[in-house]
C-alpha cells in the first residue's frame, strides 16, 4: 500500500504549479513533449491518487500521431507512479464487443462502458487539430462510475520537429519564429558567427608617449565560434575575432644638436595602424527560460598580430614593422532568442590588454599603449549534436 500520500499530492500541486509558471503564456506556442508533460501534471492535480486510469483514444486525422501521444501520456503516468496505469492490452479483448478507433471519435457513453470493462476509475481522452501553422491539443478526463467531467485543459503547440516527423508536415516560417524547443538546449556543440564594431580606447601612460593626448579608435569585427556545451547551463567557448587597430597620439619631438641638446621641439602625430587576431577562450554560463536564452561570459584572450605601420605626420615617413603579442581578460553578457534551427543573439563584451603593446620596426622600437576593447556584435548560433538526457 503506498504511503505518504498527502506529501505526494502536494508535491504533485506544486509541480502541476510550477510547470503553468514556467510554461510560455497559451498565446506562445510550446512544444507537443511540453504539453503532454503540461497535461499529466494537470491530470494530477485534478484526480485523486491511486485512481485507476485508462488512456483511451487522441481525436487526429494522423494515427501515428495519436499512438505518439497515447503512448507517451500513458508512459508519463506509469512513471509517475501517482496513478494506476490500467494495461492497454486489455483494449485489445474488449475490441469485437465495443467498436471504436483510438484516432476517432468515442461518446461518453462508450467511454464509460469502456471504462467498467476495463475496471478503470477514470478516462483519458483528448484531440490534436492543425491551426494553421500551429496545433491546438486538448486534454480530457470523466469519471467512469458518474460520467462527470474531472477536467478539461488545452495547449496550443508549434510545428516542432517530432510533429513536423510523425506528421511529415512542413514547419512554416511562423512556427520556427515562435517555437521553444526543449532540444535547441540540449546540445553537445553550438557553432555560429557574429559581426559587429568594437571601439577601442588607448592607455599610452606606461610607454613612450606618456603624458601625451591619445585618440580612439572604432573597428569592424566579424569572429566565427564554437562553443562546447560542458553543463546545462555552462559551456567553454573560443572563436577567432578579425580586429583592426588605429592608435593616434599627439606628441611634442626634440630636435637635438651633436652633441645632444635640445635645439626646439616640433609637434607632431604617431599613427600605429595594425590587424590582428584575437582568440578568445571563455566560460559562458547560459539561463534558459522559455525559447530565450540569457548568459553572461569571462576568461582570457590571446593576440596574434598581422601587420602593423607607424606614421610620423611631421616628417610625412611611415615605418613598417609588428606589434608584440597580446594576452588580456574578456568578459560580458549575451542575450538571445530561438529563430529557426537557431538562436540570433546579441552580445556586449569589454576586452582589456594585460601587458603594454610594442611596436617594433626596422628604424624604431617603442612601447605604445595598453588597449581596452568594448564589442557589440549581433550572430547567429546553432546546436550539433544531442545529449540523451
Amino acid at each position: 500500500m503506498k504511503t505518504g500520500g498527502g506529501l505526494k499530492k502536494q508535491a504533485i500541486l506544486l509541480a502541476f504549479l510550477m510547470n503553468a509558471a514556467f510554461l510560455p503564456a497559451q498565446d506562445a506556442p510550446i512544444t507537443l513533449n511540453d504539453a503532454i508533460s503540461g497535461a499529466v501534471a494537470y491530470l494530477e492535480a485534478r484526480i485523486p491518487e491511486e485512481s485507476k486510469l485508462v488512456v483511451l483514444n487522441i481525436v487526429s486525422k494522423n494515427g501515428a500521431l495519436s499512438d505518439y501521444i497515447i503512448n507517451s501520456i500513458t508512459e508519463k503516468i506509469v512513471n509517475d507512479n501517482f496513478f494506476t496505469a490500467v494495461d492497454r492490452h486489455n483494449l485489445d479483448l474488449i475490441q469485437n464487443e465495443i467498436t471504436f478507433q483510438m484516432s476517432g471519435e468515442v461518446s461518453d457513453e462508450t467511454a464509460q462502458a469502456i471504462g467498467q470493462k476495463l475496471g478503470a476509475e477514470s478516462i483519458i481522452s483528448g484531440s490534436i487539430t492543425a491551426i494553421g501553422d500551429l496545433y491546438r491539443f486538448q486534454i480530457r478526463a470523466i469519471e467512469v462510475k458518474t460520467a462527470k467531467i474531472q477536467g478539461i485543459q488545452s495547449y496550443l503547440i508549434a510545428n516542432d520537429a517530432i510533429l513536423s516527423a510523425i506528421t511529415g508536415r512542413r514547419r512554416g516560417l511562423g512556427s520556427s519564429l515562435t517555437a521553444k524547443e526543449g532540444d535547441w538546449k540540449n546540445k553537445w556543440l553550438y557553432a555560429g558567427a557574429r559581426i559587429g564594431s568594437g571601439i577601442h580606447f588607448y592607455d599610452n601612460s606606461g610607454g613612450i608617449f606618456a603624458g601625451e593626448k591619445a585618440g580612439g579608435g572604432i573597428s569592424f569585427d566579424a569572429a566565427p565560434q564554437i562553443a562546447v556545451q560542458l553543463l546545462d547551463f555552462l559551456a567553454i567557448q573560443t572563436e577567432v575575432i578579425f580586429s583592426a587597430d588605429t592608435f593616434t597620439v599627439s606628441a611634442k619631438e626634440p630636435v637635438t644638436d651633436s652633441a645632444g641638446s635640445v635645439i626646439y621641439h616640433y609637434d607632431t602625430v604617431f599613427t600605429i595602424t595594425s590587424n590582428s587576431l584575437l582568440i578568445p577562450v571563455l566560460l559562458n554560463f547560459t539561463y534558459f527560460p522559455a525559447r530565450y536564452s540569457l548568459g553572461v561570459s569571462g576568461g582570457i584572450f590571446f593576440g596574434a598580430p598581422m601587420k602593423a605601420a607607424m606614421f610620423d605626420s611631421f616628417l610625412n615617413k611611415s615605418y613598417a614593422g609588428t606589434l608584440s603579442a597580446a594576452v588580456g581578460l574578456a568578459g560580458g553578457i549575451n542575450a538571445g532568442i530561438k529563430i529557426g534551427p537557431g538562436v540570433l543573439f546579441a552580445d556586449i563584451r569589454y576586452m582589456a590588454d594585460l601587458v603594454n603593446t610594442t611596436f617594433t620596426g626596422d628604424e624604431i622600437s617603442v612601447t605604445a599603449y595598453r588597449r581596452g576593447i568594448l564589442g557589440i556584435s549581433l550572430g547567429y548560433s546553432i546546436g550539433f549534436f544531442q545529449k540523451n538526457n
